[in-house]
This record gives structure tokens, sequence and C-alpha cells, in this order.
């Protein structure tokens, strides 16, 4: 192997160790629609490990008929994080530990019953942006091997 296939193998080698493993997404936890006849109630516990931010929507399913009454909060072993909201999104960061979602609603028109949709995303972390140090390094590095490709190239040009 010649020095120069040698070189850049292990700058290779290099930047594939030093770069980050893969990106975390979000976790969903519950992505439900949900029919209600008359007066119904539901809670949801789930157990988060470490902290982040935890995203709830609700929306009203205008099927067979709007609700009368549709809400939900959200609430964690200090109190209330998400008071009482109607539908529409709210975001809160939340610590670790037990987190319960109840949701309740009301039925109407002549069969009294309606639908909601409900989406629960939780997303690990408290902050949002994607740290980029790995493409740098990458990118760095590429610029590195033109760099040597070009000043071997221009020698091998002078000897001609």
């Amino acid at each position: 192997m010649k020095a120069s296939g040698f070189f850049a193998s292990s700058l290779l080698a290099l930047c594939a160790w030093v770069l980050p493993g893969g990106a975390a997404a979000g976790e969903v936890l519950p992505d439900s629609i949900t029919f209600i006849s008359g007066t119904r109630s539901f809670v949801d516990t789930y157990d988060l490990t470490t902290a982040g931010t935890l995203s709830v929507m609700l929306s009203d399913i205008a099927w067979p008929g709007d609700l009368q009454t549709l809400g939900a909060f959200v609430t964690t072993s200090s109190g209330v994080v998400i008071p009482d909201f109607s539908p529409g999104k709210d975001a809160v960061i939340v610590g670790p530990g037990q987190v319960s979602i109840q949701w309740f609603g009301i039925g109407t028109g002549a069969l009294k019953a309606g639908q909601f949709g409900l989406d629960v995303q939780f997303q690990p972390g408290c902050t949002t942006a994607v740290p980029l140090p790995g493409s740098l390094a990458a990118f760095a590095s590429g610029l590195l091997l033109i760099a040597f490709l070009g000043r071997r190239r221009q020698a091998g040009l002078r000897r001609d």
C-alpha cells in the first residue's frame, strides 16, 4: 500500500471514530382518534426516564358532530404542568418521572357522540437544536485531503 493510500484510509478511519452516533428522534406516545358517546374521560400515564419536551395536540373531529366540550390537562408529581386547554397544541418541559394526561369530552346531537384526535410527543433533552460537530470534522478532513492531493499533483507536474 502506498503511503498516500495509507494516509487517506487512516484519515477516513479517524473521522469515522470521531463522528458522533446517530441523532435520536422524538418519541410519539399516543397518536389516536377516539370516539366518544355521552360524557367520557380518559387518563394515560407515562413513565419518562429523562427530562424533555412534552407536546400535546388535541383536535375535535366534526363527525358525526362537534363535541360540546373537549379539553385536557397534563400533570406530573410536582403538579399541573399544562392546565385545562381546549383543542389546539401546547408544549412544556418536564423532568423524569410519571406524567399523566387526562382528556374529557361531551358528545352532542341525536347520537350524543363525536370524535377527537390526540397526539402526544416526547422529545428527550431540553433543547431542540441538533449539534453538527461531526459534519464539521468530515468537511475539514475532506478539504485537507483535497489540498494534499492537489499539492501532490503539483509536485508531480514540476518533475516532468
